[in-house]
């Protein structure tokens, strides 16, 4: 089963949310936050499952990301 992490924006940045983490983490930048998320995606004791979402201001899924490349199907993570 995929461990999902969600990149957000939120009214100062941007937010990573994830399994294991006491608390949102933000950041200033939607790429650093990115880079932050894809680090715990490819961590070695999620065994390949991290999966990392990527939600616009609306919510809409804007990309998805898991351990090793893009996920290019977008329409079944809606």
């Amino acid at each position: 089963m995929p461990h999902i992490i969600i990149v957000s924006p939120s009214e100062l940045g941007w937010v990573v949310q994830a399994p294991g983490l006491s608390e949102p983490r933000s950041f200033g930048s939607g790429a650093v936050a990115e880079r932050f998320a894809r680090g715990l995606a490819a961590a070695p004791e999620l065994s390949g499952e991290g999966e990392v979402w990527i939600r616009g201001r609306d919510g809409a899924l804007l990309g998805r990301w898991r351990d090793g490349g893009r996920t290019p199907n977008l329409s079944a993570a809606a």
